[in-house]
Order: C-alpha cells, then sequence, then structure tokens
C-alpha cells in the first residue's frame, strides 16, 4: 500500500484486509478477530462508521451519492422544495443519528432493511416500505438484522409542508407501507435526476413530485384516519372564517363531543380545538408568503377580526 493512500477510506480498507491476511498467515484466528473487531474504517465525508464488524464477514463500506440545490437566489419560491436527493448503500454496523432534526427527510428501502428510533417509537422498515423522519424530532436510523441497506431520501422543506402534513396526517406516521411500491419508487429517482441534471424548469417539476410523493403517502397511509375525523377536518377546512365550537364539529363528523375529542387524540395527537387553531396559522403563514394580502385581512380570512391576536 502507498503511504499516500493510508489517510483514505480506501486506504483504510486496504490495511485492514492486508493486516487480516497477515494475521491469518502468522497467527491464525487471534489477530484476525482483532482486526476485525478493533480497526474501525471511516468515511470522512459521511457520519457513519462500521463498528465491530462479525468476524470473517465482507467489510462494506458505506457509499453515498447527494446532490442538492439551494433556493436562495430564486425570486419566487415554491410552497414544497426538494432540497437533496440521497441514494445510500450501508452496510453491517452503518448507522446516522440525528438530534432535533430540522428538515423533514422521506426515506424510501429498497433493499435489506433498516431500524429506526424517532422519539419513543422503535420499529423496522422492509423493502418497499417508507420511513419519515419528522422535524424536531431525534432520530437514529441502522442497518437492519438484514446486514445491508440500500435506500433512497429526500429532504424537503417549505412554507407549506407543515401544513401538509399535518392535513394528511402524515406528521403522525413513521412508517408507510405501500402495496406496489413502484409508482413512488420513480417518483424518488425522478427527483434524484432532476437534482442531478437540473434542466430548465426543474424546481417547479420537484414541486409536483413532491406533492405527488405526499399524495402517494397519504393515500397508503389513509387507512389510519376513520371516516368521521376525515369529515371532522374538511369541515374545519371549510370554515376557516368561522369559529364553529367543539359542538358544531362533531355534529358535522356524526359524533358525540366525547367521541370527536377520543378520536383525534387517538390518531392526530391533539384536541379537535388545537387542531382547528393549527390549520388556521398554517393557512394564515401560507397566504403572508404567497399573497399580497395584509394582516388584517389575513386575519379576516381566518377569522380573527383583531389583527393583534
Amino acid at each position: 500500500i502507498r503511504p499516500a493512500n493510508f489517510h483514505t477510506p480506501a486506504g483504510h480498507v486496504r490495511i485492514l484486509r492486508w493486516l487480516s491476511r497477515l494475521g491469518y498467515c502468522l497467527l491464525g484466528t487471534p489477530l484476525l478477530n482483532y482486526v476485525a473487531q478493533e480497526i474501525v474504517p471511516w468515511n470522512g465525508k459521511t457520519k457513519t462508521c462500521n463498528k465491530r464488524l462479525p468476524v470473517n464477514r465482507r467489510i462494506q463500506k458505506y457509499r453515498e451519492r447527494a446532490y442538492g440545490h439551494s433556493y436562495e437566489h430564486h425570486s419566487a419560491t415554491p410552497p414544497i422544495r426538494v432540497i437533496f436527493a440521497i441514494v445510500s448503500r450501508w452496510g453491517p454496523g452503518d448507522f446516522y443519528a440525528q438530534v432535533n432534526r430540522q428538515v423533514v427527510s422521506f426515506n424510501l428501502v429498497t433493499k435489506g432493511n433498516m431500524h429506526f428510533r424517532q422519539g419513543s417509537s422503535r420499529g423496522k422498515v422492509s423493502p418497499g416500505e417508507l420511513f419519515i423522519a419528522h422535524k424536531g424530532k431525534n432520530q437514529r436510523f441502522e442497518t437492519g438484522d438484514a446486514g445491508f441497506l440500500h435506500k433512497r431520501s429526500i429532504m424537503v422543506q417549505g412554507i407549506a409542508l407543515d401544513a401538509l402534513l399535518q392535513v394528511t396526517g402524515l406528521n403522525g406516521l413513521d412508517r408507510v407501507s405501500f402495496e406496489n411500491p413502484t409508482g413512488i419508487t420513480n417518483l424518488f429517482r425522478r427527483c434524484y435526476r432532476l437534482l442531478r441534471e437540473k434542466p430548465p424548469g426543474f424546481t417547479s417539476e420537484l414541486f409536483l413530485l413532491a406533492c405527488a410523493m405526499i399524495n402517494e403517502c397519504f393515500q397508503s397511509g389513509a387507512v389510519k384516519y376513520p371516516p368521521p375525523v376525515h369529515a371532522a377536518i374538511e369541515f374545519m377546512e371549510q370554515n376557516l372564517k368561522r369559529n364553529p365550537q367543539l359542538p358544531a364539529i362533531a355534529a358535522a363528523a356524526g359524533l358525540s363531543v366525547r367521541n370527536c375529542a377520543r378520536l383525534f387524540s387517538l390518531h392526530l395527537r391533539k384536541s379537535p380545538r388545537s387542531f382547528f387553531i393549527d390549520l388556521k396559522m398554517s393557512a394564515a403563514k401560507t397566504m403572508l408568503v404567497h399573497s399580497a394580502l395584509n394582516i388584517s385581512q389575513i386575519g379576516n380570512e381566518v377569522g380573527y377580526d383583531d389583527p393583534f391576536h
């Protein structure tokens, strides 16, 4: 091995293999065990490393290809923006951890499997399933018991994203399963190609792809919400200018007040009143950024006569 390559990830792997062969020839398995368990190949471009690999298992170095785009120079930015598209291949022991995430990411597993922790939730994501890493939460995802993981990821942000995730109920889901993952896989591939090639008008197409992706997740995860909850949400959206009380919301959904509050707490993790206020605030934020209305006019549109409210 040439000395110039010692400090590169490829050099680390070569050193590991050379020492493993040398130990096997001279000392048998003891040195091989030590090398396989104690020497940690590190990729300086990522936050991922292979820790304590099982003996005699081939080392699969973490590989990642990512393309992104900054919207700072755009005079008008889409309400939902795809800022990164990533294709990853992880080996045994690879992981990624983040505290208080600031950007939502959608992660589609294509091969292998992945274990995740998000807040107090834990689970496994299999091929054809999608993991949503939510903003404001602590996460850790790692290679699962299959020993390898291939996944596609996109990072999304925008003024309308929080409201859309809330209305579709995706803000309460960690994992989404698809009966036919071909459609969602093609959307991920198209996002990756657009950010890699950046053809004219690609940001507008990325916005449409992000909306289509959220819609695919919503259609697959819609069974999580019973029809009365959907009816209550639609009633709220149609009455943003008014301030209907809980009995009126419950009646529109065909529920008693008690059952309406229970279903919202179970499926949305919020009371009906809190959810309605969040809808109003999300609509106000969208109008504030993407319309020419002043504060008083926006307040009237969401049912607040006093602009200082």
